[in-house]
């Protein structure tokens, strides 16, 4: 599993780095306002474009569909809980 990740980290950089984007949107102006706009016209596509690499990977048999589950949708989730976690966990000290 840890070689998957390491063979083609270039793949699966964009996803990785999409949580951190996720966050970053709720400083922006007017997300308060209207955050389904935002979603729908800010969110949902830079979430498509950073899912395309990782999946292509899975689409052209390079990796199994456990291996893509784990390096495409577990790590990100990590990655944002990890953020999301360290930013309020700090903030309530």
């Amino acid at each position: 599993m840890v070689s998957i990740g390491r063979r083609y980290w270039r793949s699966f950089l964009p996803i990785w780095l999409f949580p951190i984007a996720l966050f970053a949107t709720l400083a922006m102006p007017g997300f308060p306002a209207h955050p389904a706009q935002y979603f729908f016209f800010l969110v949902f596509p830079i979430a498509g474009f950073c899912a395309y690499p990782a999946l292509r990977r899975w689409r052209l048999g390079g990796i199994t569909f456990a291996q893509m589950l784990l390096w495409f949708a577990i790590v990100p989730v990590l990655i944002w809980a990890t953020m999301i976690f360290g930013i309020f966990g700090l903030a309530s000290r």
